[in-house]
């Protein structure tokens, strides 16, 4: 064998080992966009139902149907003060309210039937968690999630405990 031929050799591994670090580092690169890209359309997403979740809340939910009961209030003030002439409009008006308060009763009763109001002050739901927690049942490890809720008074629940976290503070500044 020659030196040139050696020499030559070795200029081609080289090249050849350049070219194949270059590859996979462009193929990592366009790999590691992709994964970008699709952490942006998943973070789009969860904007948007985010978005869509806070529209739909209940405080959302509770004001809007407070709004329409004022509204419907004023209505029929507005509509006694008139007279005799409106009875027709005033009966229906009525009726409407009488509906709206229907929808505020089923309202409320699903903030208390979800656990959306604290159950000693009625103040709102701040934070729910899940977390979970491991343990042994007939020599099988098992795990279990808990749920916890915290309150915007400070009263703050688990499910597995009777006590709560922490009181509601509220209820110490009733009489």
């Amino acid at each position: 064998m020659s030196i040139e031929y050696i020499f030559y050799t070795q200029i081609a591994s080289i090249i050849g080992f350049v070219i194949a670090v270059f590859t996979l580092y462009c193929l990592l690169v366009s790999q590691k966009d992709a994964v970008i890209e699709l952490l942006k359309e998943k973070i789009a997403q969860l904007e948007y139902k985010l978005n869509e979740a806070e529209s739909q809340s209940p405080d959302a939910l509770v004001e809007s149907l407070a709004k329409r009961v004022d509204i419907a209030k004023s209505e029929n003030a507005r509509l006694q003060q008139d007279g005799e002439e409106y009875k027709g409009q005033l009966a229906e008006k009525e009726a409407e309210l009488t509906i709206l308060a229907g929808h505020m009763k089923k309202v409320n009763a699903l903030l208390v039937d979800h656990e959306l109001l604290c159950p000693h002050c009625g103040a709102p739901l701040l934070r729910r968690d899940w977390f979970p927690i491991y343990g042994h049942v007939n020599g099988r490890e098992v795990e279990a999630d808990i749920e916890y809720f915290e309150y915007e008074c400070g009263y703050a629940t688990r499910e597995d405990q009777t006590d709560p976290v922490s009181p509601c503070g509220e209820e110490k500044l009733r009489p």
